[in-house]
């Protein structure tokens, strides 16, 4: 199939389009959407934790810049535990974010399924 990036509503996107696009910038934000949601990446990750009653300090809940050095120090508890798998998670979904970007603007000047 190829990379399906695709500027439309998710609602016009099959599962493998939204595949491609589920994480995407916004106001500088990354984001992650589905057929139900659609929220920053850090609002995202902060709900899951909310759900799992996980104790977190109050920086973590109202400041982005300290939620992200908690994310990054969190990397170093892998799999192992859910601090870990949440830190992959944000990571994952911001990294992706920022690549789709990257493609989108490279995919205005070039033909990028030529390169896979």
């Amino acid at each position: 199939m190829g990379i399906a990036l695709r500027n439309k509503p998710v609602s016009e996107m099959s599962m493998s389009e939204l595949a491609y696009n589920d994480c995407y910038i916004k106001d500088r934000q990354a984001m992650y959407r589905d057929y139900d949601t659609d929220m920053s990446a850090r609002d995202l990750i902060r709900a899951i934790y909310e759900a799992r009653y996980k104790d977190m300090p109050t920086e973590f809940w109202e400041d982005d810049e300290s939620f992200d050095e908690i994310m990054l120090d969190n990397l170093q508890y892998g799999v192992d535990t859910f601090e870990g798998i949440m830190a992959i998670l944000y990571q994952q979904i911001w990294s992706k974010a920022e690549m789709r970007e990257v493609l989108l603007k490279i995919s205005e000047i070039y033909d990028i399924t030529a390169f896979i």
